[in-house]
């Protein structure tokens, strides 16, 4: 009954997410964008919603700690958007609103409920830094040069202010579980529920209704891998997927969506700084293709290339802040502040991620030994030939391959639209064989390239009417992977002892520095987690504040 009762609960915050999303996304669309909202809306409706959540709380951040009193943003907008939230009910009277609302009920509950009992297992995160992160945003407002406290903290992704809001309201009690839920059924909607729906009702499909079908393997892959937990890899992966198709339904498709292209592209970029190849090429692209034609002078356009502005800035502005490097840790871009991370640790940072992204130690990380390229070489097979790491490197590589063979012999594709198509996903997949050999810095990129070349074969092969066999299809093949997986490891596709979230406070002691500064150390080099704030595993004696006993003065060394 306990587990019943838990999955119910992770539901209904997921839905709650979903609705305070949609609510924000209508209040968009209303007053920036001018549209009215239709029921095929609703996902591009909750993206546009949790970019308003996104700005919102990044500037409130820099003044303040995310309150939980700044919920008075829903029932404003709500006010503000009542008529076409009716409008919108009124839609869903019409006949074939009605038939796609039931399917996508029918097809998203058993997955809603699904993923929320998967909510119950143990849950993922980086014990370095991700709760700490939560912490801070929830007590201080965004600290200059906290990456001096430790560098870990240097790493800003806006899933951290999302979740560190939605953690102190009063009912939400296990949004650290229920946030990846709702990301994933986003995708789930948007991948499978949607496109299936064309397919089932026999409307004429689209390519790109294809290619997000396609996606759906490694959806259902990382909800097995990501969820629960507040790993900021799943909403890069889900902006990268969404970014994908909608560069394809522009170039190919002739679709006017770049104002929601643009604002994934920020929402990824604003998630992990390793989504930065993908938001630059794809610019580039578009400009590109377009040759600046795409910044068109519609009043939409104009209003969602300044919010898109403010998104970037925004998030540069954070990692100014914190450590002094708009593209930390990347060190040869810093601004010259009293508070900037000494180079040296920068480097150290950087050195430490990309080791662990080659299997190697930092010690170790020297790229022009043979020892090194030898180890690398052998650490690339692995992620490309191990059971379990196929569905994110070599199964879309080998669609890839085929796809793109077919679109030569059959000449199905201008060769021009075909690299403005590719682009970024090349680039990210340059960075992650010369930089972080790991897939979840690029794994969207592989599918990218598998999905969007092999939908032309899928499209000639499966004629409209067997598109919904094709479909089907595509799921049992995304749960007999995992099944294949499990073989001789331990991971059930249902949750039947739930792991309880508790608070994980270490036990810890008092450093004080030679400037007399406290702060928390948690004894044997144990994670800080939910330990009191400022907390360091390893602080610096010279550690001190920049005015006095202030801690939101911010952090520097001496």
């Amino acid at each position: 009954m306990e587990i019943i009762l838990d999955s119910i609960l992770i539901s209904i915050e997921i839905v709650f997410l979903f609705l305070y999303f949609f609510i924000l996304g209508i209040f968009f669309r209303k007053t920036f964008l001018q549209k009215r909202t239709e029921l095929g809306d609703i996902v591009e409706t909750n993206i546009l919603g949790f970019f308003f959540n996104f700005l919102f709380l990044g500037i409130i951040n820099i003044f303040s700690p995310t309150y939980p009193f700044f919920v008075i943003i829903l029932p404003i907008c709500l006010a503000h958007s009542i008529q076409d939230i009716l409008y919108f009910i009124k839609k869903i009277q019409i006949q074939n609103n009605s038939c796609l609302l039931i399917f996508l009920l029918l097809t998203a509950l058993p997955f809603l409920f699904w993923i929320s009992n998967l909510g119950l297992a143990e849950l993922k995160y980086e014990p370095i830094y991700h709760i700490q992160k939560v912490r801070w945003a929830q007590e201080y407002p965004l600290i200059p040069g906290l990456a001096n406290l430790s560098l870990w903290l240097g790493f800003d992704s806006s899933l951290f202010l999302q979740i560190a809001f939605f953690d102190q309201i009063q009912f939400i009690t296990k949004i650290f579980r229920s946030f990846s839920g709702y990301l994933l059924t986003l995708g789930f909607l948007h991948f499978f529920a949607m496109p299936a729906y064309r397919f089932y009702k026999d409307i004429e499909p689209e390519m790109s209704d294809i290619i997000k079908i396609l996606f759906t393997p490694i959806l259902i892959n990382y909800c097995f891998y990501l969820h629960p937990g507040l790993d900021t890899d799943l909403p890069t992966i889900i902006f990268g997927s969404f970014v994908s198709v909608e560069l394809f339904r522009n170039i190919f498709e002739k679709k006017n969506n770049l104002s929601f292209l643009l604002i994934c592209l920020c929402l990824g970029f604003s998630s992990k700084l390793s989504f930065l190849p993908t938001a630059l090429l794809t610019l580039f692209s578009l400009f590109y293709y377009y040759s600046f034609r795409f910044i068109v002078h519609k009043y939409e356009n104009r209003i969602i290339f300044i919010c898109i502005i403010l998104g970037f800035s925004l998030q540069l502005f954070r990692n100014v802040v914190l450590t002094g490097y708009p593209l930390y840790p990347f060190k040869h871009f810093s601004i010259s502040l009293k508070w900037k991370v000494d180079e040296i640790e920068v480097e150290k940072i950087a050195k430490d991620i990309k080791s662990y992204a080659t299997g190697t130690t930092a010690n170790d990380y020297n790229i022009n030994s043979e020892d090194f390229k030898k180890r690398k070489s052998e650490w690339i097979k692995t992620r490309l030939f191990v059971q379990h790491r196929r569905i994110e490197t070599l199964y879309p590589i080998l669609l890839g391959l085929i796809g793109i063979a077919y679109i030569l012999f059959r000449r199905l594709a201008n060769l021009k639209e075909l690299a403005a198509f590719l682009l970024p996903a090349i680039g990210q997949l340059a960075m992650w064989y010369f930089i972080s050999p790991t897939s979840r810095f690029a794994v969207w990129a592989f599918w990218w390239v598998g999905a969007g070349l092999i939908c032309y074969l899928v499209k000639d092969i499966f004629s409209k009417k067997y598109l919904p066999i094709f479909t089907a299809t595509i799921v049992i093949f995304s749960f007999s992977i995992h099944v294949i997986d499990s073989l001789g490891q331990k991971k059930n596709m249902l949750v039947f002892s739930p792991v309880s979230q508790k608070s994980r406070v270490p036990n810890s002691f008092v450093t004080i520095t030679s400037t007399k500064l406290q702060i928390n150390t948690p004894h044997n080099n144990k994670p800080c987690d939910d330990c009191s704030l400022p907390c360091s595993r390893t602080p610096k004696d010279n550690l001190t504040l920049l005015n006095g006993n202030e801690i939101e003065s911010g952090f520097h060394l001496q």
